[in-house]
């Protein structure tokens, strides 16, 4: 029966109109006006203004207007129309036109090495257009389009972790490669932003084969500019690595090759280094960083950089404890991001967990009813994150949120799942930042516990000149307090000694652990997804 409806409507159609309905059932997710009127030039035999064909598509409910000035089919008649569009011997000819159009669509400029600059309108219109781009990255795949494959795929990897598709992008990453030479930028991009996304994914190890590779690909480009890339996502290793003063050196370097060579893509190192420094809280040398990155903004003509970095010092306001210069900067960053037309949602926050500063900041301000409403908004929105840390921010505000308030118990529990997560993860940095907290939590669930892990953190900050941030400082102050009182000057003095010996490793063995008595499954290793 619907077949039969589906025929008549369609044979009401005059045939410029059927012939533009048959190529348009190649679009999956819809599509806009401007779309079509590029589509629909490449077939020479269509009569009457695109305008005209799409209205009357619409009056004959064979095509949708829908939100957002966007056009969609509904799937039944979207699969009728790709029938028709076989019956006539059209298909390899709409599908590697749809496929031209989009690779056409989101080609990047040879300059953007990662991808794209933070906050680029085209970040968003891929996440729109994400089911068509799939559709001709697989058209191309099927019919060994090598060179499609290498362009388009390479921009898909980067966009596709912009908006927190990881595995999606590792699986391409497998295939760029494969049609790439040696010799290749696409191959090059592709390997940048893998590099990264196999570190969340796969581990260290890895992530640092695809740098490896991505080496051998600058070497074989004779590029200075991917020599300094590989110099980035080395720093980027060591990071991860927890080993702060490699990682810092090396995106200096980095910083210091991409400005020589006039790169717009200084920007990813500014970003990294802005934020690795804002957590080990060198938060002068953050500032600073923060001050080039908004240059930068200004040299190349990106406002989203400016953006970017009134974000990151309102962060590192917030680790400073001064809730005013943080919001002075967050109210600032908020106006810049209105007036740039090019950006798209809520989801333009995810570079650092930006969704996370209100609830910082009421948190700094002792509002912590406030700080809980806000942090718990801004979950959902993190759980969408590329970022593999930014949601467990969320987790560690939330946890401080119940120190507050004088539940441990259940500030420990988050904190625990974070710690475990980052843990199976291998995100070291985050284990030093958020073991702070977790030793607070201990404090005053078990006191011998909690002075071990206070007296950790203090041993590995002083060992490698950092600090804790303001937030978690402020609870381990009252928590350091708070285990003088409880225990004896020998138990105090044997597990200040015990901890002051202890590695990274040691005090994060320790943190996780149930409390005495609780019996339930272990669940570290578990993420909340």
């Amino acid at each position: 029966a619907m077949r039969a409806t589906l025929d008549w409507s369609y044979d009401l159609l005059d045939p410029p109109e059927q012939a533009l309905f048959r190529r348009l059932s190649v679009f999956r997710g819809g599509f806009t006006l401007d779309t079509v009127e590029r589509f629909h030039t490449t077939d020479p035999s269509s009569g009457g203004t695109t305008l005209q064909l799409l209205g009357h598509l619409v009056d004959a409910s064979m095509v949708e207007a829908a939100p957002g000035d966007r056009y969609t089919i509904l799937e039944p008649i979207r699969q009728y129309g790709l029938l028709a569009l076989d019956e006539h011997g059209e298909q390899a000819s709409a599908r590697t036109s749809h496929c031209c159009l989009y690779r056409e669509r989101f080609r990047l400029e040879d300059e953007h090495l990662y991808g794209l600059a933070p906050g680029s309108p085209l970040v968003g219109q891929f996440a729109t257009e994400i089911h068509n781009v799939r559709a001709a990255l697989n058209w191309a795949d099927e019919r060994g389009d090598t060179a499609t494959v290498a362009e388009l795929g390479s921009t898909a990897i980067c966009l596709l972790g912009a908006i927190g598709y990881l595995a999606e992008a590792d699986r391409w990453l497998d295939r760029v490669v494969a049609a790439t030479p040696k010799a290749s930028p696409y191959r090059a991009r592709a390997l940048a932003r893998g590099a990264f996304i196999s570190a969340v994914l796969h581990g260290r190890a890895a992530s640092e084969d695809i740098v490896n590779q991505l080496e051998a690909t600058a070497e074989a480009l004779d590029d200075d500019r991917w020599r300094a890339a590989c110099v980035e996502r080395r720093a980027l290793l060591a990071w991860l690595d927890d080993d702060f003063d490699t990682a810092s050196t090396l995106w200096g370097d980095a910083t210091e090759r991409l400005l020589q060579l006039d790169c717009p893509s200084v920007a990813i190192p500014l970003s990294n280094h802005m934020e690795a420094l804002a957590k080990a809280g060198k938060l002068r040398r953050a500032d600073a960083v923060a001050e080039q990155l908004a240059d930068v903004g200004d040299r190349y003509d990106l406002p989203e950089l400016v953006a970017d970095s009134l974000l990151g010092r309102s962060f590192i306001a917030v680790y400073r404890g001064d809730a005013d210069a943080a919001e002075r900067h967050l109210d600032a960053a908020e106006r810049h991001l209105r007036a740039d037309r090019h950006v798209h949602g809520a989801g333009r926050f995810d570079s650092y967990g930006s969704m996370f500063l209100p609830g910082f900041i009421a948190l700094l301000r002792g509002d912590v009813d406030e700080a809980e409403r806000s942090c718990s908004a801004a979950l959902a929105d993190a759980q969408r994150s590329p970022h593999p840390d930014v949601h467990l921010r969320g987790m560690v505000l939330m946890g401080l949120v119940h120190l507050h308030r004088g539940d441990p118990e259940t500030g420990q529990r988050l904190l625990r799942e974070g710690l475990a997560e980052a843990r199976q993860v291998g995100l070291t940095h985050f284990e030093r930042y958020v073991l702070g907290a977790i030793a607070a939590t201990w404090a005053m669930i078990e006191p011998v516990r909690g002075a071990t892990l206070l007296a950790a953190i203090e041993a590995l900050n002083r060992r490698d000149g950092r600090t804790l941030t303001a937030p978690i400082a402020r609870a381990v102050e009252q928590a350091t307090v708070e285990v003088r009182e409880s225990l004896s000057d020998d138990d105090l003095t044997a597990a200040w000694h015990h901890g002051a010996t202890m590695t990274l490793d040691d005090a994060v063995e320790l943190a996780l652990q149930h409390p005495e008595g609780d019996v339930r499954t272990d669940r570290a290793g578990l993420t909340p997804r």
